[in-house]
């Protein structure tokens, strides 16, 4: 059986389509690019609000 997922080699055949079987069946629940949006939400949403005369800092990449 085929997969759109990714599965370890160490799996038996059995268990590898026991677990492709219950993928498939709850593929709702995953991003795929026919459900590309969900994770994503508009419910909650905030503002950071700065004081006016704050300078932001600038890092280098990797350097927190």
């Amino acid at each position: 059986m085929k997969s759109l997922f990714k599965l370890p080699d160490s799996l038996e055949e059995t268990e590898r389509d026991k677990l492709i079987e219950l993928l498939h069946e709850n593929l709702d629940l995953f991003v795929t690019d026919d459900n590309p949006e969900l994770g994503f939400t508009r419910v909650v949403e905030h503002k950071i609000l700065l004081k006016p005369d704050v300078v932001g800092e600038k890092f280098e990449k990797g350097k927190f």
